[in-house]
């Protein structure tokens, strides 16, 4: 796990509960899409930088 998401864990138990599920949400999608792209860079040979958009709703 990165730094930036240590950081992210250890600050949600912080925030207001109204806002935690969502967030964790999230962490665990660019958790995942990180992992993806270390894993793509270091294993295809073909690959190219990407850019990834979310839109929160």
């Amino acid at each position: 796990m990165s730094k930036c998401h240590s950081r992210h864990r250890a600050v949600i138990e912080q925030m207001d509960p109204d806002f935690r599920y969502d967030v964790q949400e999230l962490i665990d999608k660019l958790d995942f899409e990180h992992d993806e792209w270390e894993s793509a860079t270091r294993n295809v040979d073909w690959y190219t930088q990407d850019t990834l958009f979310f839109k929160l709703t």
